[in-house]
Parts: structure tokens; C-alpha cells; sequence
């Protein structure tokens, strides 16, 4: 695994006595079709679907907006953030999880009057801000270049033939792709959606994947790389109610939102430093994301507190240790670090947030 556990201070939990549960956790969740579709690499055939849809798109080099609600955008959102900048990556652009005027007209106003392409991502039942995000868009593509030049421009992935915009999508001829509707949307880091948002951000899809398999399939499993997994889980049954997800990098804000989406017994939020250190208290569980290297570094003049080497980089991974292991040394946890990310090492990530999390709570309904 490229990421990199420190248990430092996983606690007093007796992980070695849990082993047991979380053999019976991993051959459940392994019967998952998000888990099979990866370690079959089915997935890679439903990539050919995706990168020709892609590449359509990419031949508009118009802006992208994808209507998404529900734990799919979140996760969509994440992706988004996450992912580093690459030149030829497509301008993208979000609507779908708010009603806010003031969200409508951010998007409006970034469109101008340019032609753009929808991608709408729908579930089996779309929630009233999908369905108004959509019928927005559609209508200012219409009203501005005719139904002929809206319809090129309409893309509709679908898990039920009879949600609302789907049915429409099939009888105006949209291009479509079909996901499973057997996957959770809070496990759909390794849908068709997600793939399709990397393949127009620049990055590389079947790495991606390629990065998600590998960290399922790793055998680290059963050795040592469920134990954050269990302490959640131990925690919850010792009277542990809350985990706060901490980061310093703005990219990562996402990814805390979306693991606040599993339904795993403890109640989650996210905070950011410098500005969230205050906000933990004696119970919490508290789980520390970083990368290490961040795309960006910045050398800043000297100041007190500024790291001796005046990278930015470097102070907030000292800061976050700072903060980690000596200021809240007394709560269980775990720090998850990657050196850095790109399509691969964020495959490994996501997989690692679905596998952890499925096993924690497999543990709460256990």
C-alpha cells in the first residue's frame, strides 16, 4: 500500500481479540459488487463505455457540469478536489446538492452565454435539487442553441431505466451509461461516474482503478491494515461517540465530508487547522488525513513558527504532527498519510476510505 498507517496511538484496544470479527467483516463485504467488479477487473470493461464517452466530450472543449446529489456528489465533489491539475483537463463545474440562488447564479454567471455539456448523474429516485439543476441547465442549452445542439450536448448516467431524467434521456437519444444499482452511492468511488470525472479532469482512469484493486487485494488486510478499522469499532462499543476527521490541506475537505456520508455508529466532523484545533475533546477519536507533498509548495520568509527550511509544505506536516501526536496525544487514533497524490495513489485512497469503513461498520451492526 502506498498509504502510510501510523498507530502510534491507536489506544488500549485489544485489536489482536477483534481479529476474529473482522475475518468474518472481510469475507462479507468481499461478496460486495464494488469489491468483485475491482478484483475481477469487470471494471476495466465498463472503462471502454466511460473513455468513449469521455472522449466525446472532450472534443466539445466546452465546460462540464455535472449534476450530482446525494453521497454521489459528495463524493464527485472529493474526487474533483483531490485530484491534482493537469493541462488538459476539462473545466468543471457542479450543480445538483442545493436549491441556494446564490449557487444557481455562480454556475449561470461561470457558463456566460458559452455552449456547455451536462452530465447528469441520477439514482433510482432523483431528490428535488437534481431535478432542478437539471431542467435549469437544459433549458438554458434549448433556449440558447435549439434542442438539436442541447441534445449533443446532454449526458446521462443511470442506475433505473425509470428514474425521471433517465426516461427522458432514452426517448431523446442522450448518450447514456448504465452503473449498478447494487452499489451503495456512498461505495461508488469505483463507478462509472467517478471514472468518467477523472477521464475530463486530465487524469488517468484505469490507474485510478488500478490504484483502487491494489489496495483492496493487498494482503495487508490480513495481517495488520484493518486495525483502524477495529479500534472504530472497539471504541464504539467502549462508550466512544464521536471522530474527528483533521486535515491542514484544503483539498482534502471534501474527502472528510464524504466519510462523514457512512453510517458507521460514531458521529463525524471535519476540521480543518489551524483553525479546528480547539474543537477536540477528551473522547473524540481522532483521525489525521495528510499529503505529504502538496502539489503546491510555497518557500515563505521567516516568521515565528516557519519551518527552518521556509517551505510551507514542510510546516504544515510539522504543524499536523504537532497537533496529532503532542497537543491531543491522549485520543485514540490514526494519522493516514500518502507522500503524495496522483490517479493511482487517490485509487488507493478511496478504496482504503470504502474497505475501512465498511469493516467499521460491519462492526456497529455486529
Amino acid at each position: 500500500m502506498n498509504i502510510k498507517i501510523d498507530k502510534t496511538k491507536i489506544g488500549d484496544f485489544n485489536i489482536e481479540a477483534a481479529k476474529g470479527l473482522c475475518n468474518e467483516a472481510l469475507d462479507t463485504i468481499w461478496k460486495e459488487e464494488w469489491i468483485t467488479r475491482s478484483v475481477t477487473k469487470a471494471d476495466k470493461e465498463t472503462l471502454k463505455r466511460t473513455d468513449a464517452i469521455a472522449d466525446i466530450i472532450r472534443k466539445k472543449n466546452k465546460k462540464v457540469v455535472f449534476v450530482a446529489g446525494g453521497e454521489t456528489g459528495v463524493i464527485l465533489r472529493a474526487v474533483k478536489d483531490m485530484h491534482p491539475s493537469e493541462e488538459d483537463g476539462m473545466d468543471i463545474l457542479f450543480m445538483g446538492d442545493s436549491l441556494s440562488p446564490s449557487e444557481y447564479a455562480e454556475v449561470i454567471n461561470c457558463l456566460n452565454d458559452e455552449e456547455f455539456v451536462i452530465v447528469a448523474v441520477t439514482g433510482r429516485e432523483d431528490d428535488l435539487a437534481v431535478r432542478g439543476a437539471y431542467a435549469t441547465l437544459k433549458q438554458m442549452l434549448i433556449s440558447r442553441f435549439g434542442i438539436e445542439r442541447a441534445t449533443e450536448n446532454i449526458f446521462v448516467l443511470y442506475k433505473d431505466k425509470e428514474n425521471s431524467i433517465a426516461a427522458e434521456a432514452s426517448q431523446n437519444d442522450y448518450e447514456t451509461i448504465y452503473y449498478s444499482e447494487n452499489i451503495d452511492d456512498v461505495y461508488a468511488a469505483g463507478t462509472e461516474a467517478v471514472l468518467l470525472l477523472i477521464s475530463l479532469i486530465g487524469g488517468d482512469a484505469e490507474k485510478y482503478l488500478d490504484g483502487f484493486r491494489d489496495m483492496i487485494s493487498s494482503p495487508l488486510w490480513d495481517l495488520d491494515g484493518a486495525d483502524y478499522s477495529i479500534m472504530r469499532g472497539l471504541a464504539l462499543k467502549e462508550g466512544y461517540t464521536d471522530e474527528k476527521i483533521v486535515f491542514m490541506q484544503s483539498q482534502l475537505r471534501g474527502l472528510g465530508k464524504w466519510i462523514e456520508e457512512f453510517n458507521y455508529g460514531l458521529d463525524v466532523r471535519t476540521l480543518e487547522l489551524p483553525a479546528g484545533r480547539k474543537k477536540i475533546c477528551k473522547k473524540d477519536i481522532v483521525t489525521y488525513i495528510s499529503v505529504e507533498r502538496d502539489e503546491e509548495d510555497i518557500m515563505m520568509p521567516y516568521f515565528e513558527g516557519c519551518h527552518g527550511d521556509g517551505s510551507l509544505n514542510l510546516m504544515i506536516n510539522e504543524e499536523g504532527n504537532k497537533f496529532f501526536f503532542e497537543e491531543n496525544e491522549k485520543n485514540p487514533g490514526v494519522k493516514i498519510s500518502l507522500e503524495w497524490l496522483d490517479s493511482y495513489n487517490l485509487g488507493q485512497l478511496t478504496a482504503f476510505i470504502q474497505l475501512s469503513n465498511a469493516i467499521t461498520e460491519y462492526f456497529y451492526n455486529n
